[in-house]
C-alpha cells in the first residue's frame, strides 16, 4: 500500500468519524431519531469495515468516504438552516407573548415583519408591516418591505417564477424564461423533488438496502464493480435522506 493511499485512507477515516459526531449531535438536536441514527451509524460502520478488509472493497470504501466528507458542507449548510429556523421560531413564540400582552406596541410587528419575510413567508409578513405602519406611517423600511411582500405573496399565489437574470415573471412549470431564455429549473427545485415525503421514505431503507448486499457480495466475492455501486447507491440515498430530513425539519414537517 502506498504513502498517497494511507494518507487518503486516513483522511478519509477523519472525515468518516466528523460525518459521525455531525450525525450523532442532530440526534441530540431532535432533528432525527434514534431509530434514524442507528441508520446512519450502520452505514457507516459498513463503510468503515469495507475499508479495512482489504482489497478491492477497501478502495470502494476509500472512495465512499471521500464522497460523504465532500458532501459534509451541504449537510452542514442544511443544519445551520435548522438552527437559524430553530432561533426564528422562538423569537415568533416571544414577540406574539409580547403582543399578547401589549397589543398597542407597534415595535413587535415590526420585528415579526422582518422574521417572516426572512422566512419567505410573504403574507404574515404583509400584515405585520401593515400593522406597524398603522401606527408609524412614515417608514420608509417598512413600506419597501410591504410592497415587496405583496409582490413576491402574488408571485406566490400564482405560481409565477421569477427569473434570476432578468427579473421577469415567468408561468407556472416554466423551464426557460420566456424573455431571456436563462434555464430557471435548478439545483434547489431538484432537490425539492428528491425530498419529497414519498422520496424521503425510499431513501431511508434504500440506505441499507443497498449497503448490507453491497457488503455480502464482497465477502462472497462477487464482481467488484457490482459491489461498488450498491455501496456508492447506499451512500447517495444516506446523503439525501440526511439533506432533506434535515430541511423538513427546518420547516417544521414531518419525515
Amino acid at each position: 500500500m502506498t504513502i498517497f493511499v494511507v494518507l487518503a485512507m486516513v483522511v478519509g477515516v477523519l472525515l468518516l468519524f466528523v460525518a459521525a459526531l455531525h450525525v450523532i449531535s442532530l440526534f441530540f438536536m431532535r432533528v432525527i431519531s434514534g431509530a434514524e441514527l442507528l441508520i446512519l451509524l450502520i452505514v457507516f460502520t459498513g463503510i468503515m469495515g469495507g475499508a479495512i478488509s482489504g482489497g478491492a472493497l477497501s478502495m470502494i470504501a476509500l472512495a465512499l468516504m471521500w464522497i460523504i466528507g465532500l458532501a459534509l458542507p451541504l449537510i452542514q449548510y442544511a443544519t445551520n438552516r435548522h438552527k437559524l429556523g430553530r432561533m426564528m421560531r422562538e423569537d415568533i413564540r416571544k414577540y406574539e407573548e409580547g403582543l399578547k400582552r401589549q397589543p398597542d406596541v407597534p415595535y413587535p410587528h415590526r420585528k415579526l415583519g422582518d422574521i417572516y419575510y426572512d422566512r419567505q413567508q410573504w403574507d404574515m409578513a404583509a400584515k405585520h408591516y401593515q400593522a406597524y405602519l398603522e401606527v408609524h406611517e412614515i417608514n420608509a423600511y417598512c413600506h419597501q418591505r410591504l410592497e415587496r411582500s405583496l409582490l413576491l405573496q402574488r408571485r406566490q399565489e400564482m405560481g409565477l417564477i421569477t427569473c434570476p437574470v432578468c427579473g421577469s415573471e415567468n408561468q407556472p412549470g416554466a423551464v426557460r424564461c420566456e424573455k431571456c431564455g436563462f434555464y430557471i429549473k435548478g439545483t434547489r427545485e431538484l432537490m425539492d423533488v428528491l425530498t419529497t415525503p414519498d422520496m424521503m421514505r425510499l431513501w431511508r431503507w434504500l440506505m441499507l438496502v443497498f449497503l448490507v448486499p453491497g457488503l455480502v457480495l464482497a465477502l462472497i466475492g462477487s464482481p467488484t464493480w457490482l459491489t461498488g455501486l450498491m455501496m456508492c447507491l447506499s451512500v447517495v440515498a444516506t446523503i439525501l435522506y440526511m439533506y432533506g430530513r434535515i430541511g423538513r425539519s427546518e420547516r417544521g414537517d414531518e419525515a
